[in-house]
């Protein structure tokens, strides 16, 4: 699973903003597929070498196994009497390890039928089975568990799972059956499917298996979201997210994993009865594995750290259990048994209208009760994690608590209609301490005929945003948003006013930058249907306008930027969108993507190219794009239309060109053959301007044999590599490779020259490593004046890298640099291959056989690598043109989209989405000329931290994001420019950059950015990916009276601190046990103090002040 935390960044501590950890992470041993991969009496080990043979004549059914999500097309009938695949070596695990299949039995009698086994079952090993109705684990003599169902004529997924020390079996995605007391022991005999694996084998399963996959992971990093069961069909042309959900969300909750669940008053998703609970899938397709349903409607939703997901609303009842305003549910959608606190009013149904949980576990519920867990708790309590009363906390609120919000310091916001907090006048807003007593110094209230606080949210500066219905805010005028420092009073600089409804969501995005939702029609006295965005200072951000019909009753942002929005609506964006609609980053509806890039005379797409802003560069042969003249070249937005404010002379484009960069200020660095851009002269080399415009100041122009640019590589300080076939850069003699200056100039210190027998493209890759080297593929015969033929390094001045010694089998057409320094090759001869970092090749990596020809290639941050070409047949099995490898190189054979003619190009989005570009007309089944995007299949997962030991930034990439050659990270201040802070080095999942220096108390932004590689045929080109977050430093305090005893029992602690800001008091009696005791009270100015009244227990005490 992931974690992920949402702090205040404080000095001198850790804290973190957006982490997402990754656990869940198993590694493959052994795939048996049961149908695509087999040949005659042989079942292959699709992950492996471990391959199986037949034993009798057993048979393939070729009916689509749907149940598996469309990942088979095949699976193996057995007879029960003497078929069976054996004599696959024992796999030697006895913990942390798993085996699953999907089977259909074809009789439940009395006798045991092995599934699938490794080991002797007699003796010793591990395995599933069925008995009779039953599908069981089996660990050799010692121990059998598990439990029924096991339907005939059904399919069912059965996978066994030891995770440090305990068993469990999951029947379809849920845990049925465990067991921590008894250990396997090591298997030895054999790996069999379908049958004993010893002599005379026996216990025959009827029926059919598919998909047996054995897998192992490291201690407690398994998921349940890793079993098949769960898997997410990739590959769909149709990438647009429209659920089309048939009632009110009223809910929103964004799992780790990126499947997204919603609670309200629906009784239908996409068609499929789903009683008002839900999930989805990242692409928005529901998530059939989950179903709990609710017999009232769902107001609330919270996912806990460990997967759990808290609902909470007016139900009586949930998956078929007495459940009372609140439940808890299993991350596979099943009831937590032993949660069950109930809400209550009476004879009425209660009303939970917020759920917080805190970092300890605990959770806060708000809403319209009297009673919560069996005590009396009016509309707002606190829970411990089990679900039973938490007796150190009692607050009171009168009326309803409808919004809560946690601050880092453990104090407590409350915003809803009530005009009392425990006892005490509070109109609308309150703060409550951690133990529930109320905050008496924090009073701004609010005024308005209705009066609510709908929506919290807390600034990364701890500055409080409020929306709701009101007029006044601190007896200032606000209508329905404001803004709060953390002392409670009003931001007096922050008016962003809506009118024409009220405000019923908000989320503060990652860059700082607010998301509203609700009733209204104006903001910012601009025109807003129901959703607008704003600046950190509250300024409206004018060109996000995408609006909606009807009301918007929750936001939320994905790990990739991208917003949820939903609510009562059924136009989002101008388009059909019932209830829940996904919006880019810039506001365009994430819509099926088909722009249509052709020409009557034939279509070549050389490259894609994404750019930080998530506009998409498309490079080829072609006249027309999205309905519109472009020659050649065309900028496309997000969601597929064509942006027309990027036009190289109002479409007349340029001449051939091959390749692209993107700059990092904003700039387009082409290279090809034309010899004029958009009617200006430019000879193989010109640079754009972010409009599409040429720059004039950039033209240093190719000349000589062949005088074409094939391949274009950035350097971390700006510097341009440029690769082809020319003799003459800007009047300087240079042969076939070069670097330039970012203005254009020619680096005249950079000359190592490529000598060649061909007439043509002596370089057609580059590409430069982590530590500056330039790897240089193509057709030569000398490299700075060494024998090399066909493929080399040089080192960063251009001297030759006589150490580098690659295996030579083909020409280089595509080079790219793993994270582990690894290099990945595609060829003249069109097969892939992949290199240590000395050259050699990597003996892990299994070059899959391909019938045709890989013309490019693109590499996924979880490994796996999407191929694209001119081919029918990879690894043996059917795939058109278009196909994703794992890692090690062997098939991914649950994605085949399909193309109907070659794939040329090919880009990764921060979605993980895959752009595809060739000459098809055809993708995945659906019509897309020139150029389509397919969904991959899973969630696209980044963060940027800061860790305050160091301080250390942390750029992490995980999933479907695409993999980046370089990171390098960046800082402004508010309303300032960025400047750079340093190239990161490599880690594991990310890039890391140590020693920084950053600004306190103001808020400020990282910014990390990296170079997307590859993905075209036999040309170089790159694209830019970034992510900003903005942060808030507090400045430590300043202790001025370290210790004052004032009084008996009673420790008085002075210091200087940032005004505005709060602070938390910590003790101890031996340095090492710290226990906060109490906020600081600010007493004056940026002076604050703090009285520990608590007995001072204990000889000595030590006192820590934090900052929160």
């Amino acid at each position: 699973m992931l974690k992920r935390a949402s702090l205040i960044l404080v000095a001198g501590s850790l804290a973190i903003i957006g982490v997402q950890q990754a656990e869940g992470a198993i590694t493959v041993i052994s795939y048996y597929r049961l149908g695509e991969a087999d040949t005659a009496g042989k079942s292959k080990d699709s992950a492996g070498t471990n391959d199986l043979s037949g034993s009798g004549s057993y048979s393939s059914d070729v009916a689509p196994l749907a149940a598996a999500l469309a990942l088979s097309s095949v699976s193996t009938g057995f007879n029960g009497t003497n078929q069976s695949l054996g004599g696959g070596a024992p796999i030697n695990l006895v913990d942390n390890f798993g085996i699953e299949a999907w089977v259909k039995p074809q009789t439940n009698d009395a006798s045991t039928r092995v599934i699938a086994y490794n080991g002797n079952d007699s003796a010793n090993g591990w395995g599933i089975v069925q008995s009779g109705n039953n599908l069981q684990a089996l660990f050799g003599n010692k121990a059998v568990f598990g439990a029924g169902p096991a339907p005939t004529g059904s399919w069912t997924h059965v996978a066994l799972v030891r995770n440090n020390g305990t068993a469990t079996l999951y029947l379809n995605g849920v845990p049925t059956s465990q067991t921590s007391t008894t250990a396997p022991d090591t298997p030895t005999t054999a790996l069999a499917i379908g049958a004993r694996p010893q002599a005379p084998q026996a216990e025959y399963f009827a029926g059919l298996i598919d998909e047996v996959r054995i897998f192992t992971f490291a201690a407690n990093q398994f998921s349940t979201n890793d079993l098949l069961y769960y898997a997410v069909p990739a590959g769909n042309a149709l990438d647009g997210f429209d659920p089309n959900v048939g009632g009110s969300i009223a809910a929103v909750a964004i799992q780790a994993d990126g499947r997204i669940v919603i609670g309200g008053d629906f009784t239908t998703v996409g068609g499929v009865a789903r009683n008002r609970i839900a999930r989805l899938n990242v692409d928005g397709s529901l998530d059939n594995t989950f179903n709990p349903g609710a017999d009232d409607i769902v107001l609330s939703l919270a996912v806990q750290s460990d997967g759990n997901i808290l609902v909470g609303g007016s139900f009586r009842n949930v998956g078929g259990q007495p459940r009372s305003g609140l439940a808890r549910l299993k991350p596979d959608g099943s009831l937590d048994g032993d949660f069950n606190p109930g809400a209550f009013i009476g004879p009425l149904s209660p009303s939970l209208f917020a759920l917080q949980v805190q970092p300890d576990g605990k959770i806060i519920v708000a809403g319209r009760f009297t009673k919560l867990a069996g005590a009396s708790a009016n509309n707002i309590g606190r829970l411990n994690a089990d679900g039973s009363s938490d007796t150190n906390f009692s607050a009171t609120a009168d009326p309803d608590v409808i919004s809560v919000v946690l601050q880092p310091d453990g104090k407590i916001i409350l915003g809803g209609d009530f005009g009392q907090v425990n006892n005490t006048a509070r109109k609308g807003i309150a703060r409550l301490n951690a133990d529930g007593s109320l905050d008496n110094q924090f009073n701004p209230g609010i005024d308005g005929q209705p009066f609510d606080v709908s929506a919290l949210a807390i600034q990364r500066d701890g500055k409080i945003l409020l929306g709701g219905s009101f007029t006044n805010l601190g007896n200032q005028v606000r209508t329905n948003l404001g803004r709060l420092n953390p002392d409670g009073s009003v931001d007096a600089g922050f008016i962003a006013n809506t009118d024409g409804g009220t405000v019923r969501s908000l989320v503060v995005e990652a860059d700082g930058k607010i998301l509203v939702g609700g009733t209204f029609t104006t903001a910012g006295q601009q025109p807003r249907q129901r959703l607008a965005r704003f600046n950190p200072d509250g300024t409206l951000l004018p060109n996000f306008n995408p609006g909606a019909n009807d009301i918007v009753r929750a936001v939320a942002v994905q790990a990739d930027g991208k917003l949820i929005v939903a609510g009562d609506f059924t136009t989002l964006a101008g388009q059909t969108r019932n209830r829940i609609g996904r919006l880019h980053p810039d506001g365009t509806l994430d819509i099926t993507f088909n722009p249509k890039i052709y020409s009557p005379g034939g279509t070549s797409l050389f490259a894609i190219v994404v750019q930080p802003d998530l506009k998409i560069l498309a490079v080829g042969i072609f006249t027309n794009a999205a309905g519109q003249v472009r020659t050649n070249l065309a900028r496309l937005n997000p969601d597929g239309t064509l942006d027309t404010s990027f036009s190289t002379a109002n479409g007349t484009g340029l001449d051939l060109s091959y390749c692209a960069v993107v700059q990092t200020n904003g700039g387009i660095v082409l290279g090809g053959s034309f010899t004029s851009v958009g009617g200006t002269p430019r000879a193989g080399l010109a640079r754009l301007l972010s409009d599409g415009t040429v720059d004039p100041n950039f033209k240093p122009g190719l000349s000589g044999r062949g005088r074409r640019a094939k391949s274009l590589a950035l350097q971390p300080d700006g510097k341009i590599l440029v690769g082809g076939s020319f003799s003459n850069v800007a009047g300087t003699t240079i042969t076939n490779i070069a670097r330039l200056f970012p203005d254009g100039s020619v680096d005249s210190t950079f000359a190592p020259g490529i000598a060649t027998v061909q007439i043509f493209d002596p370089v057609q890759a580059l590409a430069v490593q982590s530590d500056g080297k330039i790897l240089v593929g193509g057709f030569f015969t000398n490299l700075d004046g060494g024998s090399v033929t066909n493929f080399g390094r040089l080192y960063a001045n251009g001297a030759l890298d006589s150490g580098f010694s690659p295996f030579y089998q083909d020409i280089p057409q595509n080079l790219v640099v793993q994270p582990d320094g690894k290099i990945l090759e595609n060829t003249f001869e069109h097969d892939l291959q992949r290199h240590n970092a000395d050259g050699s090749l990597d003996a892990a990596f299994t070059s899959p056989n391909v019938t045709g020809a890989f013309y490019c290639f693109a590499l996924q941050a979880d490994g796996r690598i999407v191929v694209g070409g001119n081919f029918t047949v990879v690894a043996s099995q059917p795939r058109n043109n278009i196909a994703r490898l794992n890692s090690d190189g062997t098939l991914d054979y649950g994605f085949n989209p399909g193309a109907n003619s070659t794939v040329g190009s090919l880009a990764l989005q921060t979605d993980g989405k895959i752009l595809i570009g060739g000459n098809f007309t055809n993708l995945s089944g659906q019509v897309r000329p020139g150029i389509g995007r397919l969904t991959s299949g899973g969630a696209a997962l980044q963060s940027l931290n800061l860790d305050l030991s160091g301080p250390t930034l942390t750029w992490n990439r995980s999933g479907t994001m695409p993999e980046v050659q370089r990171g390098t990270f960046e800082v402004a201040t508010e309303g300032g420019a960025y400047s750079v802070l340093g190239a990161g080095t490599r880690v594991a999942g990310g890039w890391q950059l140590t020693g920084v220096t950053l600004p306190a108390g103001q808020n400020f932004y990282i910014r990390a950015r990296g170079i997307t590689p590859g993905g075209q045929y036999q040309y170089g080109s790159s694209g830019l990916v970034e992510s900003v977050r903005q942060f808030y430093l507090v400045s430590p305090p300043l202790l001025i009276s370290a210790a004052a005893v004032v009084g008996a029992g009673n420790f008085q602690l002075n210091f200087i601190g940032v005004a505005g800001a709060s602070y938390s008091i910590l003790r101890s009696s031996n340095f090492t046990d710290w226990n906060v005791i109490g906020p600081a009270t600010n007493v004056g100015s940026n002076k604050f103090q703090f009285n520990d009244r608590g007995g001072l227990p204990g000889p000595q005490q030590a006192y820590r002040v934090r900052s929160p």
